[in-house]
C-alpha cells in the first residue's frame, strides 16, 4: 500500500519532528531547546520557566506562579544583569504569548508586592516599548502594551489616575486636523480593546473620568464615517449576520458591556486569588507619553469587517445546553480575541497551539461555550 510522502521524502505515517513541532523534551519532562545542555544558566531557565508559566491551565496555575515568584524575588536581588533579564523577558512575553497577559499581570503584582521598585522598573520598560512600538508604527504591539499596561491596575501595580490619563493622551489624537482616520480609529480602538480588561476597576475608583471619556467616545463614534463598508463587508446582507467594521462592532459591545456593569465571564484573573498578598501593595503612576505626531510616511491598520458565520442557533453538533454569546456582547469579542491571540503566538508550532486552544475550551467549558464553534470562526476569519 502506497503512502504519501512529502517533498522531503519523509512517510506520513511516521513523521518526523519538523521547525512545527515543539522543542525536545528531556526524559524526565523537562524542555530544553536544541543546543542546550544540563548547564544552561540561570538567565536561560528562568526564562524558560517566565515563558511556561500557565501552559497548562487554570487547575494549578496559582501554586505555579507562587512558586515562580519566589524563584524570581530570589534570583533578582542576585545580580542586576538577573533582574534585567527577567524585565525583559516578562515584556517579550506579553506581546508574544498574548493570551496570557492576566497571568503576567499576577505575576507582576506578587513581585511588585515583595518589592515595589521592581513594578516600577517593569513599567519604564513597558512604556519606552510602547514609545518605540508608536514611532514604529507597530501597532498592533502597541496595542497589546496598553492592554497589559490597562491589567496591571486590576493588578494593583498601576494607579487606575493613570491608565485614565493615558486614556485621554490617546483620545487627543481625535482632534487633530487632517489626518487620516485610520490615525484616530487605531487610538480609540487601543482604548476600547484595553477596556473589557479595566472596565470594572476604573469605574469603580475612577467613574467621573470614564463617564468623560464615554463622552467623547461616543461622539467621535456618531460622526465617523463608514462609508467604506459595501468594499469590505463579507455578506451582501445584514441577516443574519450584521456587517460592521471592526472599530464599529467593539464599540457596540463596550457599551453593551458598560450597561452590563462591566461584566464578563471569559477572561482568567489570577490576581483575584492573590488579594491578600498584593492588596496594600503600592500602585506605580506611569511615566509620560507624548504620542508621535503624524507624517506623510505614517501607516495605519487598515480597517476590516468582523466575519460571522454562525449565530447562536447555529449549534447543532455542541453538546446540550452550550450557546454562543450574542454577536454583540462582550463575550463573544473576548471569547474571539483569545483564539485569535492564540493562533498568532503559536502560528509556527502546530502542536503548541493546538495545546493553547485546548486550554481555551477548557477554560471556557465552564460557562458553557462551545470553543469549537469560536475557534473555526476565527480561523476562517483570519487572513
Amino acid at each position: 500500500m502506497a503512502h504519501y510522502k512529502d517533498g522531503g521524502g519523509r512517510d506520513s505515517r511516521k513523521r518526523a519532528r519538523d521547525d512545527f513541532d515543539d522543542a525536545p523534551r528531556h526524559k524526565r519532562g523537562r524542555y530544553f531547546d536544541q543546543g542546550s545542555s544540563e548547564s544552561e544558566s540561570t538567565e536561560q531557565k528562568l526564562e524558560s520557566l517566565i515563558t511556561r508559566v500557565g501552559e497548562k491551565g487554570s487547575k494549578t496555575l496559582q501554586s505555579n506562579l507562587q512558586a515562580l515568584a519566589d524563584v524570581l524575588h530570589t534570583e533578582i536581588g542576585s545580580s542586576s544583569s538577573v533582574k534585567d533579564k527577567v524585565l525583559r523577558t516578562i515584556c517579550f512575553c506579553v506581546t508574544t504569548l498574548t493570551e496570557k497577559i492576566t497571568i503576567y499581570s499576577t505575576l507582576v503584582a506578587i513581585l511588585n508586592a515583595r518589592q515595589y521598585n521592581f513594578g516600577e522598573e517593569l513599567l519604564e520598560v513597558l512604556m519606552e516599548d510602547l514609545r518605540n512600538a508608536l514611532a514604529l508604527q507597530e501597532m498592533e504591539k502597541a496595542r497589546i502594551l496598553v492592554r497589559f499596561l490597562a491589567d496591571l491596575v486590576n493588578a494593583k501595580v498601576v494607579a487606575s489616575s493613570s491608565i485614565m490619563t493615558l486614556f485621554d493622551t490617546f483620545i487627543t489624537v481625535t482632534y487633530e486636523p487632517d489626518i487620516p482616520h485610520t490615525r484616530s480609529d487605531w487610538y480609540v480602538y487601543m482604548i476600547l480593546s484595553a477596556l473589557p480588561w479595566v472596565g470594572s476597576e476604573v469605574n469603580q475608583r475612577k467613574k467621573v473620568e470614564l463617564e468623560r471619556l464615554f463622552t467623547i467616545l461616543e461622539t467621535y463614534m456618531s460622526k465617523r464615517s463608514t462609508a467604506y463598508l459595501p468594499a469590505i463587508q463579507v455578506w451582501t446582507t445584514d441577516q443574519p449576520h450584521p456587517q460592521k467594521d471592526y472599530l464599529e462592532m467593539l464599540w457596540i459591545q463596550t457599551k453593551n458591556m458598560k450597561d452590563n456593569e462591566w461584566k464578563e465571564h471569559i477572561l482568567l484573573r489570577p490576581y483575584t486569588h492573590f488579594d491578600s498578598e498584593i492588596g496594600g501593595a503600592y500602585s506605580h503612576t506611569l511615566p509620560t507619553l507624548n504620542v508621535p505626531n503624524h507624517t506623510e510616511e505614517s501607516l495605519y491598520p487598515l480597517p476590516h469587517s468582523v466575519f460571522r458565520v454562525y449565530e447562536t442557533s447555529d449549534l447543532q453538533y455542541a453538546p446540550p445546553g452550550y450557546i454562543l454569546p450574542p454577536f454583540d456582547s462582550m463575550d463573544r469579542y473576548l471569547a474571539e480575541e483569545t483564539v485569535r491571540c492564540i493562533v498568532q503566538s503559536h502560528h509556527t508550532n502546530r502542536k503548541e497551539c493546538v495545546s493553547a486552544l485546548l486550554v481555551f475550551g477548557k477554560g471556557v467549558d465552564r460557562i458553557r461555550l462551545p470553543a469549537e464553534y469560536v475557534i473555526t470562526e476565527v480561523s476562517y476569519s483570519m487572513k
